[in-house]
């Protein structure tokens, strides 16, 4: 797993936020696997430009072929992720909203029977293999968002 922090320039996260939380679309229904709790996602359009842009930055840090496809989920408090792996070969998460308190909106992944917790800060990038099993908490706090921009990769 790669963690790198401030990924973004300040000024474009904050612009990123934004859109990512008040202009797409989001639709509810959307679940880690048929029994899990249900949340809100969005796919993204690779050909928008903001989203080029990120895509190159993203390919200068990481090595990767190429995007099979990028999305939002968005999840509030409650709408925990359950437990799944990935198709593609790498995902990349770029932790969105603003930065959420110690152990609130966990990404969680397993790797060799143990459980690694990564907390929720805002322009937080992290990189791992999409076959490892992983999932994102909800949010604790009422009323507060918890969005990432995921990209699967090849």
């Amino acid at each position: 797993m790669i963690i790198i922090d401030n990924f973004l320039d300040k000024d474009l996260i904050k612009f990123f936020n934004k859109i990512c939380v008040h202009q797409i679309p989001h639709f509810y229904g959307h679940n880690s696997h048929e029994k899990s709790n249900p949340f809100y996602k969005s796919n993204i359009n690779l050909d928008d430009t903001l989203i080029r842009f990120i895509c190159e930055k993203l390919k200068k840090q990481l090595n990767f072929k190429s995007i099979l496809r990028a999305y939002i989920n968005v999840q509030f408090k409650d709408m925990d992720g359950d437990w799944h792996d990935d198709d593609g070969t790498n995902t990349i998460l770029l932790m969105v909203t603003k930065t959420l308190p110690k152990n609130s909106g966990c990404f969680e992944i397993k790797k060799d029977n143990k459980i690694e917790k990564v907390d929720f800060v805002q322009n937080r990038l992290i990189s791992f293999d999409a076959r490892l099993k992983h999932r994102g908490l909800a949010p604790k706090e009422p009323n507060t968002p918890r969005v990432t921009f995921a990209l699967k990769t090849e």
